[in-house]
Order: C-alpha cells, then sequence, then structure tokens
C-alpha cells in the first residue's frame, strides 16, 4: 500500500487534491484521500478510441494495466499480456494502424503491434523513466514523443530508441506534451515550471509562458479547428488560454481548481475533468457550465471524445467509465461487466 501511495502522489500530489471516488471496493490512498476500485480494480486515468472503429476503446488503469471493448464499453476485457508493470500512466494509438499502441507506465515505453492481444518493453533510452504523455507524430507515425519525469524524449524507429530533447527546459518535469496536427513539428510542453515551445521537433525549446500566473500545468489541449488556440489546465490556477500559439496566455476560469483533463471538439467545445467533476464552455472557456449528474460530480480523472461524433464522451472517475451521447447533458456506467484474465 505504500507503494501505491508514492505511486499516486507521482500524479496528483503535487497539486494537493483531495479524492473521492465511489465504487465496489475501496483503499486508502493518504490522509485525504479515499477511492473505490469499482469494476476496473484500479484508478482509470486515460481512455483511447480506435479511429476507424470508435467502438474500440482502450483504457489505461493504474495498477490493473489495460482493459479493451469491442461494443463501445459494455464488455472490457484486460489485455496485459507481456505488460510487466500495471501503472499504466499513458496510451497512444498509431492514428494510421491503430491496431499498433503504445503504453508509457513508470517503468518506462511497452508496445502492442496486434491490438493489445501481446505486449513487450521497447525503448533504449527511455527504461525506468516515468512516462505521463505519449504522442505519435500523425504524418509521420515512426515519429513518437514522450513526456516524462527526466523530461522529452523523442524516438524515429516507432519507440525502438529514444533520445532525450531538453536544450531549453528549465524544468525535466513535463506531464503534458501535444503537438500541432497541421504541424507536428509544432510541440508544446507543461511542466512544473509552465509551458515551452518547440519549432523544430524538439531539438530545442522555449519558454511560452507570458502570462501564465499558474505555472504548474498539468495537462493541455489544442483546438483542432484553429491550431494557434491552445488551453492550458493547471494544478491550482484553473484553465488558460493562448489565441496565438502560446505567445501569450489569459485565464479563462475555474480557478482554485485542479484540471486533470481538457478535450476539445472540433467545434471548439471545450470540456475539462476536475476535482470537482466535469465541466463544459461553448465560448472557449469564457464561460463554464459544471455537468452535474450522479456518479460523475466528483473526482473525474479523464474526459475523452469520439472522433466521429462531437456529442459523445466518455469520462472516468475512479474505476467506474461513465459516457455521454447528447453532449454531457446525461451520463451511464457504461461499463457492465469486466473480464480479468490476469496475464502479464
Amino acid at each position: 500500500m505504500k507503494s501505491s501511495v508514492r505511486k499516486w502522489s507521482i500524479l496528483v500530489g503535487v497539486a494537493s487534491v483531495g479524492l473521492v471516488f465511489f465504487g465496489r471496493a475501496s483503499f486508502v490512498l493518504s490522509n485525504h484521500v479515499f477511492m473505490r476500485e469499482g469494476l476496473f480494480g484500479g484508478i482509470v486515468l486515460s481512455l483511447a478510441i480506435d479511429p476507424s472503429n470508435p467502438n474500440i476503446l482502450y483504457t489505461a488503469s493504474f495498477g490493473r494495466g489495460i482493459f479493451k471493448s469491442l461494443d463501445g464499453g459494455k464488455l472490457w476485457t484486460a489485455v496485459n499480456a507481456g505488460l510487466e508493470d500495471l501503472s499504466v500512466l499513458s496510451l497512444a494509438l498509431d492514428p494510421r494502424t491503430p491496431q499498433v499502441l503504445y503504453a508509457g507506465t513508470d517503468a518506462g515505453v511497452f508496445k502492442s503491434r496486434d491490438a493489445g492481444k501481446r505486449w513487450q518493453a521497447i525503448g533504449q533510452g527511455i527504461e525506468r523513466r516515468n512516462v505521463r504523455a505519449l504522442v505519435v507524430d500523425p504524418r509521420d507515425p515512426s515519429i513518437l514523443y514522450a513526456g516524462t519525469d527526466a523530461g522529452v524524449f523523442k524516438s524515429w524507429d516507432r519507440g525502438s530508441t529514444w533520445k532525450v530533447m531538453n536544450e531549453g527546459l528549465s524544468s525535466e518535469d513535463v506531464r503534458a506534451l501535444i503537438l500541432d496536427p497541421q504541424d507536428p513539428a509544432l510541440l508544446y510542453a507543461g511542466t512544473f515550471d509552465g509551458i515551452f515551445k518547440s519549432v523544430d521537433g524538439g531539438i530545442k525549446w522555449q519558454a511560452a509562458s507570458e502570462g501564465l500566473t499558474s505555472r504548474n500545468v498539468r495537462v493541455m489541449a489544442i483546438d483542432p479547428g484553429d491550431s494557434r488556440i491552445l488551453y492550458a489546465g493547471t494544478a491550482t490556477g484553473g484553465v488558460f488560454k493562448s489565441m496565438n500559439g502560446g505567445q501569450t496566455w489569459k485565464s479563462v476560469g475555474l480557478e482554485q481548481v485542479a484540471i486533470l483533463s481538457l478535450a476539445v471538439t472540433k467545434t471548439g467545445t471545450l470540456y475539462a475533468s476536475t476535482v470537482r467533476g466535469v465541466f463544459k464552455s461553448q465560448d472557449g472557456g469564457f464561460h463554464w457550465e459544471r455537468l452535474v449528474y450522479e456518479g460523475i460530480n466528483l473526482t473525474v480523472t479523464f474526459v475523452a471524445l469520439d472522433p466521429r461524433d462531437p456529442e459523445t464522451l466518455y469520462a472516468g472517475t475512479g474505476g467506474f467509465i461513465f459516457k455521454s451521447q447528447d453532449g454531457g447533458k446525461r451520463w451511464g456506467d457504461i461499463a457492465q461487466r469486466v473480464i480479468d484474465s490476469g496475464a502479464r
């Protein structure tokens, strides 16, 4: 149990967040953190959706590995064969070959070439690193980036080898990493000391935090309709927005709330998962609506969007996954059954 306390503190401890989850089985992670495991038996941290088939879902469960659903989230099966570390912090799919997946753990990167059936450790140069973020270049899927506790790493060979890319970073504590889909050489890194920008594929970084009054950046998102519009979620200062590719930032609300994830639709609707539930903004973050519904009113670890339907979204709370098909007005706990094969 001491190990669980240490690992979870890596994710949210800096934010001094009090977390409360409800579910099937419970456990205490610290003096002020009480969670219930739910069907997944662990804390679901992220969701990846197959771009070619939105009914195929993968979720990263901290402490229980990776689960897969083929029916939009009703039935889930553990897919952990070969996955030596079940503390999965991040997931990424190859956008051109979605049966190729990458998992970031607190002990490096694992790869599956068969839609999760089998995993193997990869990543010479990134071993034993805390991999919090993984990004695949949409134009050249052989190029990957990883945000870790030791900075930014880059691979040119589909994850086989990695090189550290930290020139210009004042903080190597990287929590968020995004790239411009229109110009994949343009990267943004969210760190404990603000935001950094690279225009050359990570070779050099420069500070891009002007106007950012809360510098502990936990998550970032880019507007798919206008890549100059960026959002940053912080540990204690709410959400910030940039309209000019990170040159300047402005607070757009949810101050004093720890932001755990951000998602933006193609029409510009913004969702934020927080320690107070899910919030929605339809005007670029200037006005927020709290999506109140039974089960998602407390800490929500992630919100994820269906790539084909902007009204369909998923939210993770503790060991549960909720789904909405009307933009967050109504939610349902979709996981009816979870099969944990226990294979590793």
